[in-house]
């Protein structure tokens, strides 16, 4: 049966800063590296996964991802892998809040409207200043990336978990699950939003139990498919380290809600 590794890139810049990040390209810290080399090691050597070949790797076109998968690959012997990396697995763009703090966010807004941007179903933020500091990535990302470059009316603002989705299915359909109808495993290294959003797709989560869902940094996520619906096995997805991954998943859901 086709299975699917998931993952939250490791600890980016922006994470340690509790600032909102979204299309900003920030790197990795030294935590996010060791993060993305404990993935390695626990893909290698859990009962779960020991096993596995993996046959497809895709990402982002955001380095905190792409490196995060780098590290993986090369720690896995995997280097020789074809990577598929789009637009369509970036992070949720955070318009006019890209590169703000969450806790200055919170201060000057209050708290349901700080929630609401960030983690309700169809809250998108302001738009961006396309003149702004903040929304030179995405100008760069557009510039490059052929689906972009190709359809520019697609290149976002801002964006709620909603359009996600909506700009999710189209890769998900055509890259990720069409190869593991041909049996093959993938590799999906992304960003919280995203790994949110492929969640609601696989297990059609409902508006409040996505709006609830909280996605640690560096934590492997196994999904089996059943090779007669092409449907997850189970009724809910696993952790590589599951109790681990509901402390950290406590630290995400209280991120930018202290000082």
């Amino acid at each position: 049966m086709p299975k699917l590794l998931l993952l939250r890139h490791g600890q980016s810049q922006y994470n340690q800063e509790s600032r909102f990040c979204g299309w900003i390209n920030v790197p990795l810290t030294d935590t996010g590296k060791e993060q993305a080399r404990s993935s390695a090691e626990l893909i290698k050597t859990d009962p779960l996964t020991s096993e596995i070949p993996i046959h497809l790797a895709v990402t982002s076109r955001l380095q905190r991802a792409v490196v995060t998968s780098n590290i993986i690959l090369e720690s896995i012997d995997r280097l020789d892998m074809d990577v598929v990396k789009s637009w369509r697995l970036n992070e949720r763009h955070y318009g006019s809040l890209q590169g703000l703090k969450k806790n200055d966010i919170l201060q000057k807004y209050g708290q349901e409207k700080f929630m609401f941007w960030r983690r309700q179903y169809d809250g998108c933020p302001p738009e961006s200043d396309v003149d702004s500091e903040f929304y030179r990535d995405t100008l760069k990302i557009a510039k490059f990336d052929s689906d972009l470059a190709e359809h520019p009316s697609l290149v976002p603002k801002c964006e709620s978990l909603k359009t996600v989705i909506e700009r999710l299915k189209p890769f998900w359909d055509s890259v990720i699950y069409a190869s593991m109808k041909e049996g093959k495993n993938v590799l999906c290294v992304t960003h919280g939003s995203v790994v949110r959003a492929l969640l609601t797709i696989l297990y059609e989560l409902s508006e409040d139990e996505v709006e609830h869902l909280n996605i640690p940094n560096g934590m492997p996520i196994l999904i089996d498919f059943d090779d007669s619906t092409m449907r997850p096995k189970e009724t809910s997805w696993k952790y590589l380290e599951p109790e681990r991954a509901k402390i950290e998943a406590e630290r995400v859901k209280n991120d930018g809600l202290h000082q």
